[in-house]
């Protein structure tokens, strides 16, 4: 009994297999030829830090620190956030300002509303041109995948002709439903972000705060408010009766980011204790009373 198209079953399926991932290849060279990266050389913001630690929802993080900071934004115990009426100093600023309804909400809201804001696309555009993270489009994805789509008509085709002529084609069955996964499961990562293994190790640089973070690519001081809430969210924020209020009510804390430790979290749970409904002192330099708002490091009043 002649083949099909002269190649044996078992045959075809390891060209089938080979030419899969042949393909596979051919869609990463077409990515890098038809969307080359323009890598910055500037340094590495604190946005983008918090990008890379926390993801969208961190960048939020450092910008609400910045606003409570500056006296725009305060906090009540309960984690809810006030404007004050101060002006913002960014876009982003604006938006988390703009984002509270009547001047106040929750910082957990405020990170799901602005977390595509076209600040945080701009910073994830500039982390993929820096090759810290991997971002690909439907569109990118879809030409990426035509070299697998063109080896997975064949086997189709192949298929088909098994059939007709009464051949056995479990095993082709099995092949083609695995690629089929495949190129499901690549499309469905289309716009999500993903680290490069370029990224990982400045990530992980970052958080030993080795010296080596700063070899591998120039990275701005990150000193002040802006620079521990990048590295730690809002957990790590420097006045530790804000830090609880705004760290109890988030269930959005990443797990690149920052968490309490032992000693963190004995430090404010004994100066959140130290505010009682009447108002006594805080250990953290701030008074606070029973429906009080608190900023970073100043005085609450009722």
């Amino acid at each position: 009994m002649t083949d099909p198209w002269g190649i044996s079953g078992p045959l075809f399926l390891w060209l089938y297999a080979g030419g899969v991932l042949a393909a596979f290849v051919m869609g990463l060279l077409l990515r890098k030829v038809m969307w080359p990266r323009e890598r910055p050389t500037g340094p590495v913001t604190v946005e983008e830090v918090a990008f890379l630690r926390g993801g969208p929802f961190r960048v939020v993080d450092v910008a609400i620190a910045q606003l409570l900071q500056t006296g725009a934004l305060r906090v009540e115990r309960s984690g809810t956030l006030h404007a004050t009426g101060r002006p913002p100093r960014t876009s982003l600023e604006q938006a988390v300002l703009h984002s509270l309804r009547r001047g106040r909400g929750k910082a957990s809201l405020v990170k799901l509303l602005l977390r595509r804001h076209s600040s945080i696309v701009a910073i994830r555009r500039s982390l993929v041109n820096r090759g810290l993270i991997r971002s690909d489009t439907f569109g990118q994805i879809l030409v990426m995948n035509l070299p697998i789509l063109l080896v997975f008509g064949v086997g189709i085709a192949r298929l088909v002709n098994g059939i007709r002529l009464s051949r056995p084609v479990d095993l082709l069955w099995a092949a083609l439903i695995l690629t089929f996964a495949l190129l499901i499961g690549r499309l469905f990562k289309a716009g999500k972000s993903k680290e490069t293994t370029q990224g990982r190790e400045f990530r992980r640089a970052l958080r030993s705060h080795g010296p080596d973070a700063h070899i591998r690519m120039p990275v701005v001081a990150l000193t002040g408010v802006a620079g521990i809430v990048a590295l730690g969210g809002l957990a790590a924020f420097p006045d530790a009766t804000v830090s609880m209020a705004l760290a109890s009510t988030d269930p959005m804390r990443w797990s690149g980011g920052g968490s309490y430790s032992g000693s963190s979290d004995s430090s404010s749970s004994s100066s959140s204790s130290s505010c009682s409904s009447s108002g006594s002192s805080c250990s953290s330099g701030s008074s606070c009373s029973g429906g009080s708002s608190c900023g970073g490091g100043s005085s609450c009043g009722g």
